[in-house]
């Protein structure tokens, strides 16, 4: 009986335009059919005990329109995208608008400080009001018997979502490129700007010294993702590079260190777009944010830009990426960043990014990824991985003969 309520009201879900941590509009704007969401929201892999979380809800927030109706008229399907922690979409057969996205920690050995979604869920209900686009946050549960593990539930958000790997800046019409950029750019700027103790995330993190511990967590992280990485793509020019560019990096690490909330992994990749429209209406994946400087996140968040370490090439439309840093600026009303920094963040950002891609594929390879890890997105994240390899050597041709930036 579930299953026939559950599936009547999916079909009427199909031209529906939600997004939680994966969209299930077409990213190229069109209305979403049944097949075009059946792409994005699949069968659950991961199972969820619906009862269980149906009476944990009502007991807990009894006012959701996804609990009203009975045990029995709860459904639910998983995301199929995104690596790091299971995410599912909840419904109620019997209750219209009732959607809601919820997001839990995946199953298996995981790193340590990784899939902190404790932090997903207070950074984003501290944001609330702040005019950052986040969703709204519901509830927070710490009771390993309802699900097995830590979990939340949120607002599903009407938009578009876009693939990882590089892949969001091509997916975009060449129409709105320049539109969704300059909303994240903004969107950026607006974070950095909150007053984090004011928002009561006083005690997010430490305050100070960020770059150089992001150096070290992703120096650690690299070295513990390489050990299972390496059983299938060895390569020992990778260590030699790597060692070199974290000891240049090590000793020239810079002294200033403004601190604000930062999201650590803003992207295309990770915010939703609106339905027909070229702007952010929410960011997501908040599970790296922390306090810290707002140099470093902002030029992760841009590298994808022309003139990025990581640049998407014969894309039309793209804003390059330095009148991005000066939009930025003007927004904030700080003063500009000289070139010479920008380089270094660069630099970090690229040692960075080889560790968060390490980890990722390292999961991959060991079935612990949170998305339905086919050998197509396998294959993506094989050439990702080599392209690091590249991205790694480039950066230490820069540090050489260089002095301090």
């Amino acid at each position: 009986a579930r299953e026939r309520r559950c599936m009547s009201a999916w079909v009427g879900l199909a031209s529906s335009r939600c997004a939680g941590a994966a969209g299930v509009m077409a990213s190229d704007g069109r209305d979403t059919t049944h097949s075009d969401i059946a792409a994005a929201i699949g069968e659950v892999r991961l199972s969820v005990d619906l009862p269980r979380l149906h009476r944990h809800l009502s007991e807990h927030v009894p006012d959701l329109p996804l609990v009203r109706g009975g045990a029995e008229d709860l459904c639910c399907k998983q995301f199929g995208t995104g690596t790091s922690n299971p995410t599912y979409l909840l419904w109620s057969a019997s209750q219209p608008d009732s959607r809601c996205v919820l997001r839990r920690k995946p199953p298996g050995q995981l790193l340590v400080g990784a899939h902190q979604i404790d932090r997903e869920f207070r950074v984003q209900k501290a944001l609330e009001g702040t005019g950052v686009p986040v969703p709204k946050m519901h509830h927070f549960c710490t009771d390993d018997d309802v699900l097995g593990a830590p979990f939340y539930v949120m607002d599903c958000i009407a938009g578009r979502t876009f693939p990882p790997v590089g892949r969001a800046e091509a997916a975009l019409k060449p129409g709105e490129r320049m539109g969704v950029w300059t909303s994240l750019c903004d969107a950026a700027a607006a974070l950095h700007s909150v007053d984090f103790r004011a928002a009561g995330l006083g005690d997010y993190g430490k305050v100070g010294n960020y770059t150089a511990r992001q150096l070290k967590t992703w120096n650690r992280n690299f070295r513990e993702s390489i050990q299972v990485v390496d059983k299938v793509l060895p390569r020992p020019e990778l260590m030699q590079d790597v060692d070199e560019l974290y000891n240049y990096l090590d000793k020239n690490m810079i002294q200033e260190e403004p601190t604000c909330i930062v999201h650590g992994d803003l992207g295309v990749h990770n915010v939703i777009v609106h339905p027909t429209e070229g702007r952010v209406v929410g960011i997501l994946d908040w599970e790296l944010s922390t306090l810290g400087h707002p140099m470093l996140d902002l030029n992760y968040s841009l590298a994808r830009l022309p003139g990025g370490y990581r640049e998407s090439r014969d894309l039309e439309g793209l804003p390059h990426q330095w009148a991005m840093v000066e939009r930025y600026h003007q927004r904030r009303g700080i003063p500009m960043i000289s070139r010479e920094k920008w380089e270094f963040f660069s630099l970090v950002n690229t040692f960075r990014w080889c560790g968060i891609a390490h980890g990722v594929y390292a999961r991959i390879l060991q079935g612990n990824a949170a998305s339905d890890s086919g050998d197509d997105e396998k294959k993506e994240w094989t050439e990702e991985i080599m392209n690091i390899g590249q991205m790694v050597r480039e950066a230490v041709r820069k540090t050489r003969g260089t002095s301090k930036l």
